[in-house]
């Protein structure tokens, strides 16, 4: 036996005797003499991988490849070195082949790419289209921007232009002459009324007055009596007397006729009227206006004390807008700023100044009311209709100022659509304070540059169908 094979042999026997899972001693294999002389290394290797697969198999693979690398000359070490030797020619050659492929894309297609990319940036449009979608090029300037506030509130009547209509006296209604939706000037007739109290006042005013020509008249006998020494002086001063308690009795009940509305005039016209007449109660407008509400109805009796007025009438000419300032806006708003009062729908808008401003706040909202007056002679702006009020609180100056039509949202930046020499650039910007339909720019748009004010967004439109159309050839 050689050397080597006895080496064989004894490593063999070792690691029968340091197997960690069975520490019992196991016999060496039988290897006949001819199968270790005349066997060749190769073989003999592998008879020690097969022992050594049974135990341990992951040694196994990893000696597999050593084996296999190795058998091109017989040699292990040379199979290892022709090993790392393929594998770093193969290196080498992934190496240049990425360079190759570096310099391929910087030198043939990545600056037409770049170029390709920046055109597919820009919009051109003819001045003829620029006309057709209604695009509007300003150039960029500075400009006053005005902080505003935004409160709610409501469209009320002015209190002191509607008037409640009841009557003074009880009767029974005869006629009605005007209804809801009417025109009145102030004493027109909107109902009347037959009223026995109205009857009866007037025979009382019409009694004290007969009762003071009577008076009157005997007095006058007496003095001229008296003048010649026929009656007493006591019968001048007694007559004289009752003149006076005539002439209060009469004023009396010419108050109370004018405390039931009627005026001088109808006062002295009571004495030839007929008695159907002393019943007549006329119900008037107190003011000139609209005729918003009616609660009454033929033969139904009404007084003054009735729940609902028959007639409300209310002058619509002049309107209250009446906001609400809730107490983050009360250091910022107060009377004399000018007010942009604006319907709910955005179709209706009126200029105004804040004239007053509630010293307190309302228990049920925590609020204070501010007031707007507005003129209203075609009757547009309609008591309860709600709206929004610009207040202008404060006003700066910016470097650019532009309107917000001019800005869109593209890839989640707001941009402004910038002339250049060759078309319209979707430029991003740094937008700042906003207030009535403007906007300040901090960055991105200097003065003097031209941009797209209006219907912008037809550019915008414009700019992602081609952004579209270049990432098809793309791919």
């Amino acid at each position: 036996m050689t050397e080597q094979n006895l080496t064989i042999a004894r490593a063999h026997a070792t690691c029968h005797a340091t197997d960690g899972r069975d520490r019992r001693a196991r016999p060496v294999p039988r290897v006949s003499h001819d199968a270790l002389t005349n066997t060749p290394e190769s073989f003999s290797m592998a008879l020690i991988v097969d022992f050594l697969s049974k135990r341990y198999r992951l040694t196994t693979v990893l000696l597999a490849v050593v084996l296999v690398a190795g058998c091109g000359d017989g040699s292990p070490g040379s199979a290892a070195e022709g090993a790392g030797q393929d594998t770093h020619v193969a290196a080498q050659k992934a190496d240049a082949d990425h360079e190759d492929g570096e310099d391929h894309d910087d030198h043939e297609g990545g600056e037409d790419h770049d170029e390709h990319g920046d055109e597919e940036r820009i919009v051109r449009l003819t001045q003829k289209e620029l006309a057709e979608f209604g695009i509007e090029v300003r150039t960029a300037e500075g400009g006053a921007v005005t902080v505003t506030r935004q409160l709610p509130g409501e469209i009320v009547f002015d209190p002191d232009l509607v008037a409640r209509v009841t009557p003074r006296v009880q009767g029974v209604v005869q006629e009605i002459l005007k209804r809801t939706g009417d025109r009145v000037q102030q004493g027109d007739v909107l109902a009347v009324l037959a009223s026995r109290e109205l009857a009866q006042i007037k025979s009382d005013y019409l009694s004290a007055q007969a009762r003071l020509d009577l008076v009157q008249a005997t007095f006058e006998r007496k003095q001229r009596l008296a003048e010649q020494q026929i009656t007493s002086e006591a019968e001048v001063l007694e007559s004289r007397q009752a003149l006076r308690e005539a002439k209060l009795a009469l004023q009396l009940a010419e108050r109370k006729l004018q405390a039931l509305g009627l005026s001088r005039q109808q006062i002295g016209e009571l004495g030839g009227q007929g008695e159907a007449a002393l019943a007549r109660y006329e119900l008037t407008a107190p003011i000139a206006g609209t005729v918003i509400e009616r609660h009454l109805t033929r033969g139904e009796t009404t007084a003054a004390e009735a729940d609902q007025p028959p007639f409300v009438i209310a002058d619509t000419e002049t309107v209250w807008a009446q906001l609400t300032v809730y107490p983050r806006d009360f250091g910022a708003v107060h009377a004399g700023q000018k007010v942009t009062v604006i319907a709910d729908g955005g179709d209706l808008t009126a200029e105004g100044t804040i004239d007053y401003v509630t010293p307190q706040m309302r228990e049920a909202t925590r609020s204070a009311t501010a007031r707007v007056v507005l003129d209203n002679p075609d009757g547009r702006w309609r008591p309860g209709q709600f709206i929004t009020a610009r207040v202008q609180v404060a006003q700066a100056q910016a470097d650019v100022v532009i309107p917000e039509s001019a800005l869109q949202t593209v890839e989640q930046e707001s941009v402004v659509f910038v002339l250049t020499d060759e078309g319209f650039e979707p430029r991003p910007v740094r937008l700042g304070r906003r207030a009535e339909e403007k906007v300040e720019i901090e960055a991105g748009l200097r003065p003097g540059e031209r941009y797209a004010a209006t219907n912008t967004f037809t550019l915008k439109a414009e700019h992602g169908r081609e952004a579209l159309e270049g990432a098809g050839h793309a791919h």
